[in-house]
């Protein structure tokens, strides 16, 4: 029987098969989702904004360096690395030297100091193929200790490096030792004070340790409390003549200078003469200077606790080497 509408009418049902039925559901929308999107959107296109014009100055720098010729960075500026072809110009310049009879009587290089660089000029009726000319320059020293610049210039290509021509040289002038010398501060910014009785003292203590052999006399001089720490000392040479030139003073934060007469810290620079086993008939010793840190220098027993060269960084017990390499007796 059919169902009746509302104005008293039947209609028919009609017949619902299964395989009929909606394949998918009805998609229920969370509005948090849309929210979260929008967010994403927006976060996006403000990034791609950013980022755009760095992206765009990249395109630019990497269009410039594919465009331009190999030649357009060679320039007339120095250039101090150290390439296969310097290496190269080295050799043909000690080759130079080396000829029988040499340029220069007991010459050798002792420096690199640099090059330049310019693009050949193209050859007619050849190939093209890139091509600079390159001058390395050096300096020359002979035996009595004179020096001399020098260059030679190599024509490179993908072929090799050749030089042009032999080079020559020009002598440097020497330094005025009048200008500087002994009178120059050797600590700026560091006061200079005069040198108390007990500073020799510590001194001669230190060069009988440095020069005595034993790296445990020289750790004990030292006074490193550290007991992993080893250090070593010179064999086969005495120092005499010591002589204390300039002091400086390092005065620690907490003291008032004018109250106390002493730093805690003092650097000197020390001269002697070296006399070596095999030199000690010599009529005239080498001389050395050192640069000292000493330490407990407001005390009476003051001690140095760093050395080295000349205009040498100290920090106290930088002389370490490493470890003990003997191990330790019970």
């Amino acid at each position: 029987m059919s169902p009746k509408t509302a104005n008293g009418t039947s209609r028919k049902l009609k017949n619902v098969d299964w395989w009929d039925e909606p394949d998918t559901l009805p998609v229920v929308v969370d509005p948090r989702k849309g929210k979260i999107r929008r967010r994403l959107i927006t976060v996006y296109l403000w990034v791609s904004a950013i980022l755009f014009p760095f992206l765009i100055f990249a395109v630019i720098v990497l269009a410039v360096r594919i465009v331009a010729p190999p030649s357009a960075n060679a320039g007339a500026g120095p250039d101090n690395s150290v390439t296969r072809e310097a290496a190269q110009a080295q050799v043909a310049v000690e080759r130079w030297l080396g000829e029988t009879p040499s340029p220069l009587p007991g010459g050798r290089v002792v420096a690199y100091t640099g090059s330049t660089s310019k693009a050949a000029q193209q050859r007619e009726g050849q190939r093209s193929e890139p091509r600079t000319l390159t001058t390395y320059s050096f300096v020359l020293a002979d035996s009595a200790g004179r020096m001399y610049d020098t260059s030679i210039q190599l024509v490179i290509s993908d072929e090799g490096a050749v030089a042009l021509a032999d080079p020559s040289f020009v002598p440097i002038l020497p330094a005025n030792p009048e200008a500087g010398g002994q009178t120059e501060w050797p600590w700026p910014g560091v006061a200079s004070i005069a040198a108390a009785p007990e500073y020799a003292q510590a001194v001669n203590a230190w060069t009988k340790a440095y020069t005595g052999g034993d790296p445990a006399a020289l750790k004990l001089a030292v006074g490193d409390p550290a007991a992993d720490r080893f250090y070593m000392p010179l064999t086969g040479v005495s120092f005499t003549d010591l002589s204390i030139g300039q002091v400086g003073a390092l005065w620690a934060d907490d003291q008032d200078r004018t109250k106390e007469s002493k730093p805690r810290q003092a650097l000197l620079r020390v001269t002697v003469s070296a006399v070596w086993a095999s030199q000690r008939t010599a009529t005239q010793q080498p001389t050395l200077t050192y640069d000292l840190l000493l330490d407990r220098a407001d005390t009476a027993a003051p001690g140095v606790v760093a050395w080295g060269p000349p205009g040498a960084d100290l920090t106290p017990y930088n002389n370490a080497v490493g470890r003990n390499p003997r191990p330790a007796t019970r």
